[in-house]
């Protein structure tokens, strides 16, 4: 007994048909995750006390492509501020002697 196997068609047209699906599949999937990263960053900063200005500097910036190679980068507009939290740097007065800080008392 033989079998036999054969394509019916054009290959190429299929796979860049199939190409293009899953490029496009692949580019929602790096925006989606890039949101929810933006948005769950957002959502520690206003909850650490840091304010609502501080939380929405969080940014996206998509790098869309034709293939399978979408990239996307989560950044903040305020990279000092948010660097300095995030390493516990000293804040200090104008003067270096004193910082004063509004409290309910």
């Amino acid at each position: 007994m033989m079998i036999g196997i054969g394509i019916e068609g054009d290959l190429r047209r299929l796979m860049q048909t199939r190409l293009q699906v899953i490029g496009q599949a692949v580019n929602d999937a790096v925006v989606k995750a890039a949101e929810v990263m933006k948005d769950d960053l957002r959502r520690q900063t206003e909850a650490a006390g840091l304010g609502k200005r501080l939380a929405l500097s969080w940014s996206v910036r998509i790098h869309r492509n034709d293939g399978i190679n979408a990239a996307a980068m989560v950044y903040t507009t305020a990279p000092a501020i948010m660097g300095s939290h995030i390493s516990g740097a000293v804040i200090r007065g104008r003067d270096g002697l004193w910082l004063a800080i509004p409290t309910a008392a």
